[in-house]
């Protein structure tokens, strides 16, 4: 089975002028830790907005016609925070989109076969400090993987990893905002 890495699409017309997200000064959203989450307020310059909502805080923002396609997969793995969608002048615009903390951590970073970048170590750090800065050409374990449908890159938890069929669903639902990557050969 083949796996895509999940990126969003930055090329609509309301982020260039908005930015979506109010600071949120809590633990991240990105690590696959369960985490309470206020409710969050995005507000747009426009009241058309895609499926996927990108953003720069590392949130994963979706709306129902994703979600269900999540929900129909039986994924149980998955927090869901409420979001309200504002317009320009404060209007609550949609209901319809929470915020989703993938809380399956699976690692399946082939490190031998990966070309990885590692961050460099100073004085006092151990080899276990460093971390992944860049990936030039990702390899997945699939032994372990186990034939998930989605989960988190362990070392790289920003990374979310769909399964081929449930990447194609969202794809064949024809939801914007997104786009997936093969994960064999990704970069970043």
């Amino acid at each position: 089975m083949k796996y895509y890495i999940f990126k969003e699409d930055w090329k609509f017309d309301f982020l260039e002028n908005e930015d979506p997200f109010k600071p949120y000064g809590g633990e991240p959203v990105n690590l696959g830790m369960k985490l309470d989450l206020p409710k969050i307020h995005l507000k747009f310059k426009t009241n058309k907005i895609p499926d996927c909502i990108p953003n720069g805080n590392g949130y994963v923002v979706f709306n129902q016609n994703i979600i269900s396609i999540l929900e129909d997969a039986s994924i149980d793995y998955v927090q869901y925070f409420d979001v309200d969608v504002q317009d320009a002048s404060g209007e609550i615009i949609s209901h319809n989109y929470k915020c989703l903390n993938i809380l399956k951590v699976i690692d399946a970073i082939d490190i031998q076969n990966s070309e990885l970048k590692w961050s460099e170590l100073y004085e006092g750090e151990m080899e276990e400090d460093r971390y992944i800065r860049d990936i030039l050409n990702l390899k997945l374990k699939y032994s372990v993987v186990n034939d998930e449908l989605l989960f988190r890159l362990k070392g790289c938890e920003h990374l979310l990893v769909f399964r081929e069929d449930l990447a194609q669903q969202i794809v064949n639902k024809g939801c914007t905002g997104l786009a997936f990557y093969n994960a064999d050969g990704y970069s970043f």
